[in-house]
């Protein structure tokens, strides 16, 4: 008997931390699209999602999602409870929409939606950009390879 996720469209979960116009945003967007071309079942996730009406995916059926992402910290704490906090929003959302993989772009967003998609028990996809701009000794031990 095939699985349920054999007989549907695939579900992906991309998630940016912020949907403020630039390289990785656009690459998510097309990428989307062309996903949702191929009767896939798209879902964006991220910061300043008013901006993303501007630049996300056009494609019918990409769904766009807000989350509570900050992309300035002051100190070590805050930026703990931001990504605490994105990671049970993002665990919420995978749950709720059944997802099948989770992609990230950004090194930012890639820790929360890395930690929801393992306590979901989805794979995670890492096509990071700006990989020189991880900032912390964790993300550049996880996310690079260097």
């Amino acid at each position: 008997m095939p699985s349920p996720r054999a007989t549907r469209a695939p579900r992906v979960l991309h998630v940016l931390n912020t949907f403020v116009t630039g390289g990785a945003e656009t690459y998510v967007a097309r990428l989307a699209d062309a996903l949702a071309e191929r009767e896939f079942t798209v879902c964006a996730a991220g910061g300043r999602c008013e901006d993303a009406r501007r630049i996300a995916p056009t494609a019918p059926g990409v769904d766009i999602v807000d989350l509570p992402f900050q992309t300035t910290h002051r100190s070590p704490r805050r930026h703990a409870a931001n990504v605490a906090r994105c990671t049970v929003a993002l665990l919420r959302l995978v749950r709720a929409r059944r997802i099948d993989v989770v992609h990230t772009s950004l090194a930012a967003s890639a820790l929360p939606a890395w930690l929801a998609a393992r306590i979901a028990g989805v794979p995670t996809v890492h096509t990071l950009m700006h990989t020189h701009e991880v900032a912390g000794p964790l993300e550049r031990r996880v996310f690079t390879s260097g």
